[in-house]
């Protein structure tokens, strides 16, 4: 195998961060910085959390790109938690306030989400347990995701974040939103699973009246497409849904060209766009 070729499958499925089959329960205390608990899961109402633990308060920004896509999901189920591997308030304090100096400067948003502290910092026994990497001199981005019932999904060590290239948080939340749309058609509840298909991928985008100036409507990913087109399937409407699996098959199928392999996502797609196509010719 090229070296070129190793390297794109390994930043793939790397980045598809699939998650944990295994129930694994997270508990923990984090602190702010005026000294009050935070405990995790308890505080996460319900919602995915997601904490990226930095080895400073300065932070490394990886986050900063998620709040957008947070912003936009159609139901607000998802908590973004910067945690500091160092329990020195003064010194956090300090460089929080750079920080936010500097965005000013920028003129960029602040934060949308809050920096906490790890008791204890490195010498916090979930620092072993989660199998994180630190180094101030190159900060690694260690990340661990929860489920809304507070178990793991992907706890990823900064060597893992290191070499893989996408999307992971969005597609290992996106993989649930699609996982919950299948239980829904798999009980036969045709009215959950199009309540969730169409939130997370309306037919239209209509612009909001409050909309920046640079608003553009959101762009439909793979899993919530091929829920959708799965939904039409069930709904009858199979023009809908070969438009939509058409769609999905052309993703995949150039990203399985890219890491020039077969991948299952590919081969799940082409029955799912064999069954549709069957049933097209049925109806006709």
């Amino acid at each position: 195998m090229a070296g070129w070729t190793y390297g794109r499958r390994q930043g793939h499925f790397l980045a598809i961060g699939t998650p944990e089959e295994a129930q694994r329960k997270f508990q923990t205390e984090l602190k702010t910085l005026d000294g009050k608990t935070v405990k995790i899961p308890e505080s996460s109402d319900g919602k995915w959390t997601v904490i990226s633990f930095v080895p400073t308060g300065a932070g490394n920004g990886y986050l900063q790109r998620y709040a957008s896509f947070v912003s936009a999901r159609p139901f607000q189920d998802t908590n973004l938690i910067v945690a500091v591997l160092d329990d020195d308030v003064e010194t956090a304090g300090k460089l929080l306030k750079e920080k936010a100096a500097e965005l000013e400067k920028r003129r960029q948003q602040p934060d949308s989400f809050p920096t906490l502290l790890v008791p204890g910092g490195l010498q916090n026994p979930i620092v072993r347990k989660l199998g994180m990497i630190t180094d101030e001199e190159k900060p690694k981005n260690n990340i661990l995701m929860l489920r809304p019932d507070g178990s793991i999904a992907v706890a990823l060590s900064g060597l893992v974040m290191g070499a893989q290239k996408g999307s992971v948080i969005q597609n290992v939340i996106e993989f649930h939103d699609e996982e919950m749309i299948d239980k829904a058609l798999a009980k036969g509840d045709l009215d959950e699973a199009k309540r969730l298909a169409f939130a997370h991928a309306p037919v239209e985008q209509v612009r909001p009246e409050d909309a920046p100036r640079n608003w553009k409507p959101k762009k439909l990913t793979v899993p919530h497409l091929r829920s959708r087109a799965k939904v039409y399937l069930a709904m009858g409407e199979l023009k809908a849904a070969q438009a939509d699996i058409q769609e999905v098959y052309l993703k995949v199928n150039t990203a399985a060209g890219y890491i020039s392999m077969r991948t299952e996502e590919l081969e799940e797609t082409e029955a799912l766009k064999a069954t549709i196509l069957a049933a097209l010719e049925k109806e006709e």
